[in-house]
């Protein structure tokens, strides 16, 4: 896995790209949910939270500032989703819902006479704050339903379980918070969101003409999009998977990705110039074990064919 982020983390001087620019140069562009993201809110601030006032103003203000940004970005005519990104931000506007409802019903403070009209005042202001936030989410939730992108169920499922088997058996996922000891389970493979979305990027190469960019400030979409084209297109395959290679190369899938240290984006994959595997090989396991990922990612490869009229991509 550290190999794989290695390999695919090196710029080469990559130019980067403003989020505005990159909206403007696709006709579809997937938001990833992790846009903006400087810190886990709910994590850090929100789930443990008690007391209002001890939320930060700061804190507040900034969450706010990242919803109204997002909600910006869904609004944006290129924008699209799929069913799990919105499914995503269902559960953000329930998060934010249900504090809410704890507030409501909660006793006021305790407190001295002396200070009771002081902090009535900053519970307010915050309280307020929540209502103006959970008012962002469900407008962000609502217009996420309106961009998500509808496809055949028999041409996207066959991606979406090539991309779900090998990202599994190599790993390609990583729950950070795991590694830094903050959380004690692995939840590297709890959703499936991540891998929904390189195989919605494959499908619009595959069956579409419209030109298509994935943006997120994920590094697990590097990893998946850059090294599941490249195994599956590996000459082992063939001829399996030529209708693969090629459409991959007339209509690109394209990755952007910004780091925390960094400004703007900058375009980690780009199919048209891909490369391919020799062989299907996947580091630490047997051969028999890879031989028999190898067919059954054949067997899903014979459902990916051309089609005589291009499947409709549309809206919600």
């Amino acid at each position: 896995m550290r190999y794989f982020s290695k390999l695919l983390n090196k710029t080469f001087e990559n130019p980067e790209f403003q989020l505005e620019d990159i909206l403007n140069s696709a006709e579809l562009v997937l938001i990833d949910n992790s846009l903006g993201r400087s810190n886990d809110f709910f994590r850090e601030h929100f789930y443990e939270l008690r007391k209002l006032d001890s939320l930060s103003t700061r804190h507040i203000n900034e969450e706010t500032q990242w919803a109204t940004m997002f909600n910006r970005i869904i609004n944006h005519p290129n924008s699209c989703t799929i069913k799990e990104l919105t499914q995503e931000k269902e559960k953000y506007l329930e998060i934010i819902s249900e504090k809410i409802r704890y507030f409501k019903q909660r006793e006021s403070h305790k407190v001295n006479d002396r200070w009771k009209k002081k902090a009535e005042k900053e519970d307010s202001f915050t309280f307020n704050k929540l209502i103006e936030l959970q008012k962002l989410a469900y407008r962000i939730k609502q217009d996420s339903h309106k961009k998500e992108l509808k496809f055949d169920t028999e041409l996207y499922t066959p991606l979406v379980d090539i991309v779900k088997l090998l990202s599994q058996k190599m790993h390609l996922k990583t729950d950070v918070t795991f590694l830094k000891g903050i959380t004690d389970e692995d939840a590297s493979n709890k959703s499936d969101t991540d891998e929904r979305c390189i195989a919605a990027g494959l499908y619009l190469s595959l069956y579409s003409d419209k030109t298509h960019a994935i943006i997120s400030e994920d590094g697990d979409f590097n990893n998946l999009a850059g090294v599941i084209p490249r195994l599956v297109g590996a000459n082992t395959l063939m001829p399996e998977n030529d209708f693969f290679k090629r459409r991959l190369s007339e209509n690109p899938l394209k990755v952007y990705f910004k780091g925390k240290d960094k400004k703007d984006y900058e375009l980690r994959i780009n199919s048209s110039n891909q490369r391919y595997d020799n062989l299907f090989r996947i580091v630490g396991l047997s051969n028999k074990e890879i031989l028999r990922i190898e067919e059954q990612v054949r067997d899903q490869l014979r459902n990916i064919k051309p089609q005589e009229s291009s499947p409709i991509i549309q809206y919600s």
